[in-house]
């Protein structure tokens, strides 16, 4: 009878190494899906992030022309609220006619307070209605719809003396562009590292409209992105779009990340 021919294999090291894994696995993947995250929030290339696709980012218009055409919207909305004396004399001039129009524009030029109390008292009903007087910037505030901007028929206060203050509650208002898409990047900061593509204009502010979670197990890592202002509308479809080409990255990018790993795994098999 043949003598048995016998082998001893340790396997204490091979299941130490195989339940130990899934630890080097999230050493190695953490770098790559921070990676994901920062492009996923900003990105300096062709494909967007989420601060490109949020306004006044629109249709690929970026940087210094993105600032531009929000400050340009800021300040046309605001004037859609207020009327200055020359927008009173159009309004006149389509309510009432030519002759009651430059009647008013005359006493305007000569007696602007007396031209006010007209407007209180012989202007048409629709001009009577308005408020007489820059209030700080409330009916601008009042008009904004869900999504921030301003759609109005016709303004709903005439501002006679004090165009002014509109100017300075305008220049105000403009500084505030940027703010929305500072929303998820302030609440990110660094924890994923630099951001790219993230314009001055829009660091420059600190948002409390946004929120991160970073949830870990052993085995499992989630990353939620999101803003809590219940007044921003559309930002979901914007998102979503970011999200489908990010998602489409990270899949051509898992099989070169999937052999790093399985090269890995070999390597402390040895």
């Amino acid at each position: 009878m043949a003598g048995l021919i016998t082998s001893k294999v340790r396997m204490e090291r091979l299941t130490r190494i195989v339940r130990e894994f899934p630890l080097g696995v999230r050493t190695e993947l953490d770098p790559w899906i921070d990676k994901q995250i920062r492009s996923l929030i900003s990105s300096s290339g062709k494909v967007p992030g989420l601060v490109q696709v949020t306004p006044p980012h629109m249709q690929g218009v970026r940087g210094m022309d993105a600032k531009r055409v929000g400050e340009a919207a800021v300040k046309r909305d605001i004037w859609e609220v207020y009327a200055t004396p020359g927008k009173v004399y159009s309004m006149l001039l389509k309510a009432a006619g030519a002759k009651v129009a430059n009647y008013w524009w005359a006493l305007y030029k000569q007696a602007p307070r007396e031209a006010v109390g007209w407007l209180e008292k012989s202007a048409p009903a629709d001009i009577r209605r308005m408020s007489i007087g820059f209030d700080g910037g409330a009916a601008h505030e009042k008009a904004r719809g869900r999504n921030g901007r301003v759609n109005l028929s016709r303004p709903s206060v005439m501002v006679i003396s004090d165009t002014a203050a509109v100017g300075r509650y305008i220049r105000k208002r403009m500084k505030k562009v940027g703010l929305l898409a500072a929303s998820v990047p302030s609440a990110a900061g660094g924890r994923f590292g630099k951001l790219g593509g993230l314009p001055a204009w829009v660091s420059r502010h600190t948002s409390r409209y946004g929120y991160v979670r970073d949830k870990r197990s052993r085995a499992r890592r989630v990353v939620t992105l999101g803003m809590t202002n219940k007044a921003i509308q559309d930002m979901q479809r914007r998102f979503n779009y970011v999200l489908r080409y990010r998602e489409a990255a990270m899949q051509r990018e898992l099989p070169f990340v999937a052999r790093a790993l399985e090269k890995k795994l070999r390597s402390r098999l040895k």
